[in-house]
């Protein structure tokens, strides 16, 4: 592989303050976030090696912050026979804040409170 087949394959785009960008070898899009001052800040998005939503959020100073939205098992996507899972968690300064409730088919098949422990 020569020096130009290498710059084609890696597009990732690396920012101290501003977007950022991540790429599988096959050049499909795998993060995309920002950063300020080198802290994640913003919007923040994963996909999968297929292309799917993997996770999506915001950082707030380094942390997650409010609603994310998870797909899969463990944050992968996973479709089988009973369809994707998909997790529903909102943090505060980094921490599980509040409601934790995980779908299976659009059907609320857990829920936890962080608040009514």
């Amino acid at each position: 592989m020569g020096i130009f087949d290498f710059f084609k394959k890696n597009k990732n785009i690396e920012n101290d303050n501003g977007l950022n960008e991540t790429y599988y070898d096959d050049g499909k899009l795998r993060e995309s976030f920002h950063k300020k001052d080198g802290i994640l800040n913003g919007q923040y998005a994963e996909s999968d090696v297929r292309g799917g939503l993997k996770q999506i959020g915001k950082y707030k100073n380094g942390k997650k912050e409010g609603v994310w939205l998870y797909n899969g098992e463990d944050g992968l996507t996973d479709y089988n026979l009973t369809g994707a899972r998909r997790w529903v968690v909102t943090y505060k300064n980094g921490v599980l804040h509040g409601k934790f409730k995980v779908y299976q088919l659009f059907m609320e098949v857990f829920k936890y409170d962080s608040n009514n422990k």
